[in-house]
């Protein structure tokens, strides 16, 4: 396709759209018309990509993709490929609880917060991160799927040290925003490759 990536969800809003328009009052008083056929979409595309051969797990790790399906298939070829590895799996394995701990936070680790994580396990999680996070984007940014993933997997033992070592919901409202944001800024940067929860073991996955 020649539609550029960034553009692609619009496009396909759009092509929706007008679609919709042929059917007139027949579909308009349809609720939620739209929702349905997104989710669809959604479904056979993980249909496709696993008629390829990925398994379930990787399929759905790139379900929000689906408006753009040849970096949907980019993505869950790099997710295949490097989700055998340790340190990938331990990463997946934490990522649920990433998700779940901030499923209500979407803030910014400015500087006022970055100066309030001062533990060790903060500390070497806040350096992993502002050395990895500019290659991981610099990567998919470049459609380098599998180079994000190996900067993503090199990620995994500050991260479970973290969760180890530091309490996220801190008594200080101020600590608790900052390790918030920190885990906040690491949720976003893998969801734009992968929801890689979805290929932790069954017995991480509910942790």
């Amino acid at each position: 396709t020649d539609i550029p990536a960034a553009n692609m969800q619009h496009a396909v809003e759009k092509v929706a759209d007008r679609a919709h328009v042929n059917y007139g009052e027949a579909v308009n008083s349809v609720d939620g018309w739209r929702e349905t056929l997104f989710e669809f979409l959604r479904e056979r595309e993980q249909h496709l990509l696993e008629r390829r051969g990925f398994e379930t797990g990787e399929a759905k790790s790139v379900a929000e993709h689906w408006r753009d399906p040849e970096l949907a298939l980019r993505c869950v070829d790099a997710v295949s490929q490097y989700r055998s590895s340790d340190d990938f799996k331990a990463l997946a394995g934490v990522f649920k609880r990433v998700k779940n701990i901030t499923k209500d936070f979407d803030g910014e680790l400015d500087a006022t917060l970055k100066a309030r994580l001062v533990e060790p396990a903060e500390i070497a999680l806040v350096t992993e991160l502002d050395t990895r996070l500019p290659l991981i984007d610099e990567a998919v940014g470049h459609e380098r799927y599998a180079d994000a993933m190996r900067q993503l997997g090199a990620l995994s033992a500050p991260v479970d040290c973290f969760f180890v070592d530091v309490l996220v919901m801190a008594e200080d409202p101020m600590v608790r925003q900052a390790r918030l944001a920190l885990l906040a800024a690491l949720r976003r940067t893998i969801l734009t490759i992968a929801d890689i929860a979805e290929i932790a073991p069954d017995d991480t996955q509910q942790a």
